[in-house]
């Protein structure tokens, strides 16, 4: 279950030859988590980076009553922790499977060591970066502009209402 070729699926190691490819997949474990079991959760401090190569998870937060945020699900090919592997503070969500999953883990250090060491691996990790602040920008401002909207129509319900006495 641990063949590095399956490794391939992940951007940041597509371009790599079979003899890095295989130094990548012997500084990684690998193991299976059932459905629902969580991979990493929310402040946790390790800082270990997973490689999703089957399956789906679910990457959340929960509000201060519970309630659950998704920030979105990922398959095949995804990144998870690289945060804290660079900046070395505690994960900022959870992340749950949501289907069986088969995962590969590396450590905060030997990612970093990776990272500065390989200028491809560097360059896609930046892909991977801008991909996330661009969708989390969208995000952003659909909500703002969510927010605007509903007070544009509760300032039209109340000008409605108002009977102009001239």
């Amino acid at each position: 279950m641990n063949d590095p070729a399956r490794l391939r699926a992940i951007t940041l190691f597509e371009e790599l030859d079979e003899r890095e490819l295989a130094r990548v997949a012997g500084h990684c474990s690998f193991r299976t988590y059932p459905r629902n079991a969580p991979v990493m959760t929310e402040q946790d401090t390790t800082n270990d980076v997973f490689f999703v190569l089957s399956g789906t998870v679910r990457i959340n937060s929960h509000s201060t009553s519970g309630r659950e945020v998704a920030y979105s699900d990922a398959g095949v090919g995804a990144v998870l922790g690289e945060f804290s592997a660079i900046d070395s503070r505690p994960r900022s969500t959870n992340v749950i499977a949501l289907t069986e999953c088969h995962l590969a883990r590396m450590s905060g250090r030997d990612f970093s060591t990776l990272v500065r060491t390989n200028p491809t691996v560097a360059f896609h990790l930046v892909e991977a970066l801008v991909a996330k602040i661009r969708a989390m920008s969208e995000r952003v401002f659909e909500l703002s502009a969510l927010a605007v909207g509903e007070r544009d129509r509760k300032s039209t319900r109340l000008n409605s209402s108002h009977t102009d006495i001239s």
